[in-house]
């Protein structure tokens, strides 16, 4: 056995958790984003959400309007350190004012005034009251509404609508007569019970000198299961029409609404939020944060003072440090506003031809 020594130099590196906090929130989108601070908000009593009135000031100056998101982000750098003995006037915040100041007047914010939807039921039931329909004919009509589907169409046999509404004296005949009333209501194919009778009602209400009108009730009475194979072929065959007048009859069919019941719109609206705002200004593109949709925090006051006024040292030890990690999360949630308007501007100024030209 032979003993030796030697000595091996080696790099490694080492990613601090600070630095893995602030790659993960580099990659998270709004939403998530929206969440991990609201988390933080939870989990951690020194933070607190920034009010955004209390972000945005309005300031008179003759540069107001040329100032860009470049000059306004150098004012936002944040120090590593802080001395904890500091007044904390100014908190830090990890949001910035969502735009210019020439955007507001008089430190008033736009305000959502909320919407109002309505379903297909709803829809036809307005109708309704605007139609002379007997007592009868409204009790009809409304279980026949009810009866409806999304799309529009009458899943419910005749007689199960007609038990539905429970009076010996309503006849058959007279639930069909409301159904075809209902048919021509708005969206015009409602309340039928196939796709053949939905357009044949709708291609009705067409003008009736309309070029090619009956060469498309022919094919949608008679030949609609050609018409979705696609087989043309047989189709040309079966009608015993040109190439050259099958091509508008089919234009003229697609036309029509296969699902009437969905132009209606039965859900919430659902907006997409921008995370940045680009507009020209002064004959300049300007990017802006959108701090509508980034969460804003900044750090108590309360709790910021804390750590030089304790008299245990551990005490004073565990707010410092836990003092520290809020900051970085912080400086971290800075750092992405910062990278995500960088990107953004180098975008702008690579496609300036389609902002300028939309192409």
């Amino acid at each position: 056995m032979k003993q030796g020594l030697q000595l091996r130099l080696s790099q490694q590196l080492a990613i601090t958790s600070q630095l893995q906090q602030a790659i993960r929130l580099f990659q998270l989108s709004t939403l998530e984003l929206q969440q991990e601070s609201q988390t933080a908000l939870e989990s951690k009593p020194l933070l607190e959400q920034a009010d955004l009135h209390d972000e945005i000031e309005v300031h008179e100056t003759p540069d107001s309007e040329s100032l860009d998101t470049r000059d306004a982000m150098e004012h936002k750098d944040m120090p590593e350190e802080l001395p904890l003995d500091a007044t904390w006037d100014e908190m830090y915040s990890a949001g910035t004012p969502a735009g210019t100041g020439t955007d507001y007047h008089d430190e008033e914010l736009p305000v959502y005034q909320g919407e109002t939807t309505q379903t297909l039921q709803d829809y036809l039931m307005w109708q309704v009251e605007l139609t002379f329909f007997s007592d009868t004919d409204r009790v009809i009509t409304t279980s026949i509404v009810d009866a409806m589907n999304d799309t529009g169409y009458l899943p419910m046999l005749l007689d199960d609508i007609l038990d539905s509404i429970g009076d010996e004296n309503v006849t058959l005949d007279e639930v069909e007569a409301v159904i075809k009333h209902i048919q021509r209501f708005d969206p015009v194919g409602v309340a039928t019970r196939n796709l053949r009778d939905c357009l044949l009602i709708q291609l009705s209400q067409l003008a009736a000198d309309l070029p090619y009108l009956n060469e498309a009730r022919l094919i949608v009475s008679d030949y609609l299961s050609l018409l979705g194979s696609h087989d043309f072929r047989t189709l040309l065959r079966s009608t015993k029409l040109k190439e050259d007048v099958l091509k508008p009859t089919m234009a003229l069919i697609q036309s029509l609404d296969p699902r009437p019941g969905q132009s209606i719109n039965t859900g919430e609206s659902q907006y997409v939020i921008p995370d940045v705002l680009v507009r020209k200004l002064q004959n300049r593109w300007v990017v802006e944060l959108n701090t509508n949709s980034i969460p804003a925090l900044r750090i108590k006051q309360h709790y910021a003072t804390l750590g030089s006024n304790t008299r245990n040292d551990a005490d004073g030890q565990f707010i410092r440090s836990y003092l520290q990690e809020v900051r970085w999360l912080i400086k971290s949630l800075e750092s992405h506003h910062k990278t995500l308007l960088k990107v953004t501007r180098c975008i702008v100024e690579h496609q300036m031809a389609f902002f300028e030209q939309g192409k």
